[in-house]
């Protein structure tokens, strides 16, 4: 028979140590899950402020109504594809022309490192800021004044840009009048240096009598073949909207862009744009004040007063324009700029330019290129052309443009001057600009 055995004691100091264990082992298992739980939460939080949080905050408050940093994104993003594409149209086109490295060809760089410079954040942060706020004050200023924009609208207009036309081709603008411009004075052609005109070189008259008459050549008679005309391939709506589609699918693709925002930005933007733009440049006149003048440009104001004081004393504009001048595109044609009007010229040029009168000679004038030394031959008034008369209205849009903003209430969440590296870190890294030149050189026939 087994002996029984004692019965085993289970102290205080024992029970106190069992719950001692079960404590820490509770402490470490949720700690564990706390631990998970953030990790988990960070991670979730950092995926909801890039993709919810970050582009739903404010960058800017146009007169009460606030610019988002996502949007702010989308147009970006829009503003660097723009000049991505312009770089691998000129860089395809350089291989076309049998140029093996575009980037480096001399005749090229500037304009690649230009494009490069402006796809860069220090650039491309300011730039789509004001387009951000310039699109808000043309809406604020189309709601103001009862201008709308239908769906309707915007459907005409993208079917137009696709140069889809359900009701048919439209009818060509008509053609353009001559601009008739007005004739010079006499006080005026008295500055303008008188124009060499070459002697008609004769040209000897053959005498029917000596010239031998020349022998008949046969002429071959062509038989009239049948050829077939081509039909031309109908438009359909289909191939219109296989088109549209396509383009969707392109900025969805490449930068994101839903087509939502793509009827807006693309197409219903620029209808209110155009419409404002018709109302604010609906007075600019036809006609605008210009001056035909001539300059010389030199390095430094110690030879420009030098130039100054040689045509005083009367020297020929023409000889010393030829003798000193830097500019190399009219020094040969006694500095002769041509006619002119507002906004063609450099700020300070334009002042001096036209503060002065037929046959006055200008202090030296300094710009980014030198000193000048200009002299008006002549003032007029002068009809615009069709491309001078449409420069005219964007240069006031632009202005109308610039007094807006300054007078707007315009509110800044975030430090945006152009070195503001605040404004940088918005900048999305796609497009990248190496990544869709190599897409599109890979798609290029051998």
């Amino acid at each position: 028979m087994a002996k029984n055995r004692p019965a085993r004691v289970i102290s205080k100091k024992h029970l106190a140590r069992l719950e001692r264990e079960r404590r820490q082992a509770r402490a470490i298992v949720i700690g564990a899950i706390v631990v998970l739980v953030a990790v988990i939460g960070m991670v979730v939080y950092a995926v909801l402020d890039k993709a919810y949080f970050q582009v739903r905050r404010p960058i800017a408050r146009v007169n009460g109504e606030k610019i988002l940093v996502g949007e702010f994104q989308t147009r970006a993003r829009i503003r660097k594809l723009e000049l991505i594409n312009y770089y691998i149209q000129y860089y395809q086109f350089a291989l076309m022309f049998g140029i093996t490295d575009p980037a480096t060809d001399p005749t090229l760089s500037e304009t690649f490192l230009e494009l490069r410079s402006r796809m860069t954040a220090v650039n491309l942060g300011p730039e789509t800021l004001d387009e951000c706020i310039n699109a808000v004050l043309i809406r604020q200023y189309a709601a103001a004044h009862g201008i709308q924009v239908t769906e309707e609208d915007i459907e005409r207009r993208i079917q137009e840009s696709f140069n889809y036309y359900p009701q048919g081709t439209p009818t060509p603008s008509p053609t353009a009048t001559p601009v008739v411009y007005p004739t010079l004075s006499a006080t005026d052609l008295a500055f303008v240096t008188p124009t060499f005109t070459p002697t008609r070189v004769p040209t000897a008259t053959p005498d029917p009598a000596a010239s031998p008459t020349p022998a008949p050549t046969a002429t071959a008679t062509l038989s009239a073949t049948a050829t077939a005309t081509p039909t031309p391939t109908e438009y359909t709506f289909e191939g219109y909207q296989s088109n549209y589609q396509q383009a969707v699918e392109y900025y969805r693709s490449t930068i994101g862009l839903s087509e939502a925002d793509f009827r807006r930005i693309f197409h219903e933007d620029a209808l209110y744009r155009q419409r404002v733009y018709d109302i604010i440049t609906a007075d600019v006149p036809r006609e605008q004040e210009q001056v035909w003048a001539r300059h010389i440009l030199v390095m430094d104001e110690t030879t420009a007063l030098t130039v100054r004081n040689m045509l005083l004393q009367g020297a020929d504009f023409a000889e010393v324009a030829a003798q000193y001048s830097l500019d190399t595109s009219n020094a040969t044609s006694s500095g002769d700029l041509g006619w002119f009007g507002p906004g063609k010229m450099e700020a300070a040029f334009e002042e001096a330019a036209f503060a002065l009168q037929p046959g006055e000679i200008s202090q030296p004038v300094q710009t980014r290129f030198g000193y000048h030394i200009i002299q008006v031959l002549a003032r007029q008034v002068r009809p615009l052309t069709e491309d001078e008369y449409r420069q005219a209205r964007d240069r006031h849009f632009e202005n109308w443009l610039k007094e807006q903003k300054e007078q707007a209430n315009i509110y800044y969440y975030i430090d945006v001057a152009a070195n503001s590296r605040e404004l940088w870190a918005l900048i999305p890294p796609d497009p990248d600009l190496d990544t869709e030149l190599q897409k599109a050189l890979s798609g290029m026939a051998p």
